[in-house]
C-alpha cells in the first residue's frame, strides 16, 4: 500500500504550496463519478495533517441544489446533472471566496444534506491562518469556478482505487452521460490551475 498510494500522497502534498500569509492554500480533487475522488481527498488531508499542516475538508456534495432544481430535466437528463445538480454561486461565496486570497476564512462546510433534501442552516467556521482547503467533487472546473484551487488533482478510475468507491448514483445513466459531457472542461484543467499533478 505504501509503496504506491503513500508515494503518490506524498509527492502531492509535496507540491502543494505553504501559504505566505495567512492565506489559504485550495486543493480541488475532481473526477468522473465513482473514481475514489472523496477518499482520496480524505487520505490526502490525513497526510497533510501528521505532517502538521492545518486541513479544511470540504465536498461539493454538500453544496448541490434540491430535488426540485436538480430534476428539473428529469432524473435522467445529461443536461441536467451537467447544468443543476450544484449550487456553484454557494460553493463559491460560502468556500472559494472566504477561503481564498483576501478572504474572511470563514466558511460553512456544506448547506445542503443530499439524502435527506433538507437545507443545512450549519454553524460559521473560521479557518486557521495559512489552512489547506481540500475540496473534493465532480466539475470543479467548471467556469462558475475558475478559481477552485491553486492545485489539482484529477481522480481516475484506474489510479490507486480500492473497490471502497460509493456506489453508482440510481441514475446512473444521467451520470455516465453527464460525466462524458463534462470531460471536455475537466480535461481545460491546465486554464483553471498554476499546478497541475
Amino acid at each position: 500500500m505504501w509503496d504506491t498510494r503513500g508515494r503518490l500522497l506524498e509527492e502531492v502534498a509535496r507540491q502543494i504550496p505553504a501559504s505566505r500569509s495567512a492565506d489559504c492554500v485550495r486543493v480541488a480533487v475532481d473526477g468522473v463519478d465513482g473514481a475514489g475522488k472523496t477518499m482520496f481527498a480524505d487520505e490526502l488531508a490525513s497526510f497533510l495533517r501528521a505532517g502538521g499542516r492545518p486541513v479544511i475538508r470540504v465536498s461539493a456534495d454538500g453544496f448541490h441544489h434540491r430535488r426540485a432544481i436538480r430534476y428539473t430535466r428529469g432524473r435522467d437528463s445529461p443536461l441536467g446533472f451537467w447544468l443543476d445538480s450544484y449550487d456553484y454561486d454557494s460553493l463559491r461565496t460560502e468556500v472559494l471566496e472566504p477561503l481564498g486570497p483576501g478572504g474572511s476564512r470563514r466558511y460553512l462546510t456544506a448547506v445542503h444534506d443530499v439524502d435527506s433534501d433538507e437545507t443545512l442552516d450549519l454553524p460559521v467556521r473560521h479557518a486557521d491562518p495559512g489552512s489547506v482547503l481540500i475540496l473534493d467533487g465532480l466539475f470543479l472546473h467548471r467556469d462558475e469556478l475558475a478559481v477552485a484551487g491553486q492545485a489539482a488533482e484529477r481522480a481516475r478510475a484506474d489510479d490507486g482505487r480500492t473497490g471502497q468507491e460509493q456506489a453508482p448514483h440510481p441514475s446512473s445513466k444521467a451520470f455516465n452521460s453527464g460525466n462524458q459531457s463534462a470531460d471536455p472542461v475537466a480535461f481545460r484543467i491546465r486554464d483553471r490551475c498554476p499546478s497541475v499533478m
